[in-house]
């Protein structure tokens, strides 16, 4: 049977240019000469998306109904279309189906998964009314919105100063809860290390852990590209700890995956932050694992841009084949 998937995407996607100049663009012309539909839109109804698709190094506009779908539209800052979009497309399976989305966004909830399996995860407080006692007996904190915000509202915290109950999701955004988790000292010398590893699920079920990406700043704790901390290839700066993560980045899959709400799922983002004993521990979890290797490609396109093209082919890929075998 030939098989039609869908990607959810921003509107901006369809607009002129050329499948080419996106690595998305290349993923769904790959996936067309190897027999699957690839269709690229936001308007749905009854299982059909109308959209693009990559022919002949051009968008073409169609609809059709689809089999799988693959989301990558931005859910949180247009979440009444993304609602829109899912109401359109009843039955259909997904890749990181929402429900696996919501748990994972939800970082109490997903923190509570993690720490039942026994992953090393840093403590975290949730209770606006126990804050500011907990971060007297940690120390220091960071405060986070509850359910992300593409790192806005991330900001530290020393004793004696008072946890905000919420913060803005990003800014101009609506506010959102807040949680508190415990500062991990870092290695001497950095105010902080951050570690993205993305993990994906192959065509056979097995997983795959992409290259990993480390963040690091001397003086600024919040550890984050926008704010100018160095981004480099883990097997650059630190190659002896990649065992290690890529133990820990597939223990955390399997945590995922084994919660009622994992079934569907098809690729992670995990970030992990890195202590003053070079250890490991389990930050946070994303189900939408892009972008970091944007970085590398930005400083080295010949040595990266192979393994940023097969990150957003390899999803699509596996879609198609649970697809065929469903």
């Amino acid at each position: 049977m030939p098989v039609t998937l869908g990607v959810l995407v921003s509107p901006h996607l369809d607009q002129p240019g050329k499948p080419a100049d996106r690595p998305l663009g290349r993923a769904a012309t790959i996936l067309e000469d190897e027999g699957v539909t690839v269709i690229l839109g936001w308007r749905t109804e009854q299982g059909v998306l109308h959209g693009v698709r990559a022919l002949d190094d051009r968008w073409v506009e169609t609809s059709a109904q689809v089999h799988g779908v693959l989301d990558r539209f931005p859910s949180q800052q247009r979440h009444a279309s993304w609602l829109e979009a899912l109401c359109g497309l009843p039955g259909v399976p997904w890749s990181n189906p929402p429900s696996l989305v919501a748990l994972c966004r939800d970082k109490v909830a997903c923190q509570r998964v993690l720490e039942r399996k026994g992953l090393p995860v840093p403590p975290i407080e949730a209770r606006p009314e126990q804050m500011s006692k907990t971060l007297k007996r940690w120390g220091t904190c960071f405060v986070k919105p509850r359910f992300g915000a593409l790192g806005y509202g991330i900001q530290p915290l020393s004793a004696g100063e008072t946890p905000p109950s919420r913060v803005p999701a990003w800014p101009g955004g609506p506010s959102q809860p807040t949680l508190i988790q415990q500062a991990i000292t870092p290695p001497s010398g950095w105010a902080g290390i951050a570690i993205r590893a993305n993990v994906q699920r192959e065509e056979d079920g097995s997983w795959t852990v992409l290259p990993v990406v480390v963040r690091r700043s001397r003086d600024d704790q919040v550890v984050n590209a926008a704010r100018g901390a160095e981004v480099v290839a883990a097997q650059d700066v630190m190659p002896e700890l990649i065992p290690d993560l890529e133990r820990l980045a597939r223990r955390t899959v399997h945590a995922i995956s084994d919660h009622p709400q994992g079934d569907g799922l098809m690729e992670l983002g995990i970030d992990f932050v890195i202590d003053k004993h070079n250890q490991p521990w389990v930050l946070e979890v994303n189900t939408r694992p892009i972008g970091r290797l944007r970085a590398l490609v930005r400083l080295d396109p010949d040595r990266w841009s192979a393994a940023h093209l097969a990150a957003y082919t390899r999803p699509l890929r596996t879609l198609a084949s649970r697809v065929h075998r469903a």
